[in-house]
């Protein structure tokens, strides 16, 4: 006879050798776990040449006898489940043999030989793993799988109280498979056994709350995807809330630990319903968003163009958005979105936000921004709060994000709002790469250490990240760089993506040797983004192979770097000649699209780039990227797309980017093959089309958590806690 995937049971024969091998070196067995009267072990025998695991019961009393007679033991009842379960092809082990063991094995007296499932590891930890690091579609892939499995157990009638994370597994396929049936029992119709139905159903939830601790109002949303597909009887719902909220009683009185736990068929019907407008899956024509940032703008670059992108593809899908910004950004939103003016509200500068604004020009970039920009910054968030709470209270908003400033560390005002906030994505927590640290001056180095030991104290003070419903990280290096005490529900999001339909590539032709090979470097003309370093490379490099340099961009070290290039002889031409550079000032986001299509690679040579979102442009356009091995570009480059060159000193990486130079100028097929690599990377993880799809369902979550924290939902747990019949 077979099992359900072809694999032969063994014949008693069979298991009498096994069990003869593991009573001659049951010391030497590898025991997956083991318990009082019980043990798993997986045993390699010689003469069946794959590997099992054969879980075994200690029953040696007179009544574990009377229960084997009886076909009633926990073996048996296991037994029978994975048979059962798995004609109907449900994940669970291939159940193999099921024997006595005479004699008994160190006390164990009946044996379930199962196949070997493989590398695996706990759903628990899995689901632990997914919220931590942020991928939230795959949470609700998982929690999806554990309600199918749940119906897939009740339509073959098999009622067990011991259903949950804890006796699940995922296969190093993704495959999710329950072990474990020992409690199991099968019945004719669950429905007559609510008592059985609703503890089942009450451990699957349970087992998820103390999962996703502290955040049960995770566990609310997945009570009620469990409740709207599995659609049990009241009566079973309301054993499941008897059971639930008893333990959760039990627990506290034994060991102080409170879990507030909100079931949904336990809330008032109004409630429920709001409940499932905000949480149901996929589900975004009852959001209403406002977005709030200092710029919106592609002029300003970087973080600016980050909310005008939230802004542009939430409003093409129809989605109630507005959005709340400065003045300086009035012309160009105006241009870009003439049909939404009245979802925008501008906010002015004060004298006093000009007068900051000219002073800050007279410092160092970073000692301004984390100084004098950042006071403008907190001037403007107490103007626009007040704005934010009229808008809350008129337009009935959903949720509010505020997506810049992306540092990690720096405060919040847009709190107490009236609905609810999220902040991000940030990202940060970056300093000069170690070989480079020299090129801080003695006031940054003061400026930004006494900023960071502050920041603790003023994101108590400006409660903004602290009060906010969610945040989201770009990266683990960015959630580590979090201040102390702010919201402790955190998710990992990519900061930048690529609008594909502007950054659109031509067909090019694989360039000759002899032809001249076209770097382009874009973004501003600031001291750490390394230009200098660049033009020193880009010097030596020429001399190995032929090549032109444009640089797209201005700043404040324009004229320097424009008087290097001329020391270097490599002095800017109108059309950047082989051997020359060429600086073409700052350009609309239209021209900078046309000069990476007339380009052969983009070389970012930046010491201290959070993000990179240039990066993914250039990968969009099927440019090969040359970049520093630090920061955001080291998160979107691999060894298939790109070339990342280690900072490690001045000298080897002036050499490091010389080389890759060379090495792109005279391989004209792997700029080809890498061009192609970097499209293909970006389409799959980086379109802000994607991204939006992920935005939509965080922003979901987080209006329908504002539901979960009401006073409403704690009066009705406390309710039900007083008037539950235990």
């Amino acid at each position: 006879m077979t099992t359900q995937s072809g694999t032969r049971r063994l014949t008693r024969e069979q298991m009498r050798r096994c069990l003869e091998g593991i009573r001659a070196g049951f010391d030497n067995a590898e025991i997956v776990y083991q318990r009082e009267n019980r043990v798993v072990l997986r045993w390699q025998d010689p003469h069946l040449g794959t590997p099992l695991i054969i879980k075994m019961w200690s029953r040696p009393e007179l009544l574990g006898t009377l229960r084997r007679l009886l076909r009633i033991t926990s073996g048996h009842y296991e037994w029978r489940a994975l048979l059962r379960l798995g004609r109907l092809s449900m994940a669970v082990p291939q159940p193999l043999g099921f024997c006595r063991v005479t004699p008994a094995i160190g006390g164990y007296t009946d044996a379930l030989f199962t196949a070997d499932l493989g590398r695996c590891q706990s759903a628990t930890c899995y689901l632990k793993r997914l919220i931590r690091t942020g991928q939230e579609s795959r949470v609700v892939e998982l929690e999806d799988l554990l309600i199918t499995m749940t119906r897939q157990l009740l339509d073959a009638g098999i009622l067990d109280v011991d259903h949950g994370l804890v006796n699940t597994v995922v296969k190093a396929s993704g495959t999710l498979v329950r072990l474990d049936f020992e409690l199991a029992r099968h019945v004719i119709w669950p429905a007559l056994f609510p008592t059985m139905y609703g503890h089942m159903l009450g451990r699957l939830i349970l087992l998820h709350a103390f999962a996703v601790q502290p955040h049960t109002d995770r566990t609310t949303r997945f009570a009620h995807r469990l409740w709207e597909r599995l659609g049990p009887p009241q009566r079973v719902l309301a054993r499941t809330s008897v059971y639930v909220h008893k333990f959760i009683r039990e627990q506290f009185e034994n060991t102080g630990i409170d879990t507030e736990l909100v079931l949904p068929w336990d809330m008032p019907r109004p409630v429920v319903d709001a409940f499932s407008a905000g949480a149901a899956h996929g589900r975004h024509a009852n959001l209403r968003v406002l977005i709030t940032a200092e710029h919106v703008s592609f002029q300003f670059g970087g973080e600016g163009s980050l909310a005008l992108h939230y802004f542009r593809v939430l409003r093409n899908r129809g989605i109630e958005t507005w959005l709340v910004t400065n003045e300086r950004s009035k012309w160009e939103l105006e241009i870009l979105f003439p049909n939404d003016l009245e979802r925008m509200y501008f906010v002015p500068d004060t004298r006093w936000q000009r007068a900051i604004l000219r002073m800050s020009s007279f410092l160092p970039d970073r000692v301004a921004d984390f100084s004098l920009r950042f006071l403008l910054r907190i001037i403007s968030q107490v103007i626009q709060r007040k704005i934010i709470r009229a808008i809350v209270k008129e337009k009935r908003i959903s949720v509010v994000h505020q997506p810049m400033p992306v540092s990690p560390k720096e405060p919040s005002l847009i709190f107490g709002l009236g609905a609810p906030v999220l902040i991000g994505p940030m990202n940060g927590g970056m300093d000069y790469p170690p070989g480079f640290q020299h090129l801080q001056s003695r006031l940054e180095r003061i400026s930004l250490g006494l900023g960071r030991r502050m920041s603790h104290v003023l994101n108590l003070l400006m409660p903004g990240k602290r009060a906010a419903r969610m945040l989201l990280v770009a990266n683990e290096r960015t959630r580590v760089a979090l201040p102390k005490g702010v919201c402790p529900h955190v998710i990992q999001l990519v900061e930048n993506a690529v609008d594909l339909s502007l950054w659109q590539p031509t067909e090019r032709l694989a360039t000759h040797l002899n032809e001249v090979t076209r770097f382009v470097f874009l973004g501003r003309l600031v001291d750490w983004k390394a230009v200098d370093l660049l033009l020193v490379a880009f010097k030596r490099a020429s001399a190995r192979a032929v090549m032109s340099l444009t640089i797209v961009g201005d700043g404040p070290e324009r004229v320097r770097l424009e008087k290097l290039a001329r020391d270097l002889d490599i002095e800017p031409t109108a059309d950047a000649d082989a051997g020359k550079t060429s600086f073409r000032g700052w350009l609309s986001q239209q021209a900078c699209v046309q000069h990476l299509r007339a380009a052969d690679a983009l070389i970012l040579p930046s010491l201290m780039e959070c993000g990179g979102a240039v990066v993914l442009e250039a990968m969009a356009m099927r440019l090969p990227v040359i970049a520093t091995a630090w920061g955001g570009p080291a998160d979107y480059l691999d060894a298939s797309c790109g070339m990342l060159v280690e900072p490690t000193s001045r000298e080897t990486f002036i050499e490091g980017l010389s080389s890759a130079m060379v090495r792109l100028a005279g391989s004209p097929s792997v700029q080809q093959s890498m061009g192609k690599a970097g499209r293909e990377k970006v389409e799959r993880e980086f379109d802000w089309e994607k991204k939006v799809d992920r935005i939509l369902e965080i922003y979901a979550e987080v209006a329908a958590s504002s539901q979960t924290d009401n006073a409403l939902y704690r009066k009705t747990l406390r309710f039900f806690e007083a008037t539950r019949d235990p």
